[in-house]
């Protein structure tokens, strides 16, 4: 009954206003360079930094990718993973991805987490 009723409002929007809704919801999908600088503190003018931290995000939505984890900026836990990945890079650039000292373990377990509660979303078994 609702997919009638968002059918039914859809059919009825210009095509301009179809646009700026899809526009809108890709949006909703992406953390924004200027939502992200302000996350993680720095300045969203330093075209250099804005570079690294996109490089990093693409970089930490691949690792979650990697890790089971689907990209979904509505969940405020995916969005807190990626921002904590991409501080972690941030302040050692050199280093490659060593997961073994107590910061990274809540880490893992925050992955964990977020993948379980993706697979429940979907109907998944518990594991």
């Amino acid at each position: 009954m609702l997919g009638e009723e968002l059918e039914a409002i859809v059919a009825s929007l210009t095509v301009e206003e179809r646009e700026t809704l899809l526009k809108e919801l890709q949006k909703a999908e992406e953390l924004e360079e200027v939502e992200l600088a302000r996350l993680l503190h720095v300045d969203a003018d330093n075209t250099d930094e804005l570079a690294n931290l996109k490089l990093y995000k693409r970089s930490a939505e691949e690792y979650l990718l990697g890790a089971g984890v689907e990209k979904d900026y509505k969940s405020a836990l995916y969005t807190d993973l990626v921002v904590a990945l991409i501080a972690r890079r941030a302040e050692r650039p050199d280093a490659l991805s060593k997961f073994n000292d107590i910061e990274s373990s809540g880490l893992v377990a925050m992955i964990a987490q977020l993948r379980q509660s993706q697979a429940y979303a979907k109907g998944g078994a518990s594991s």
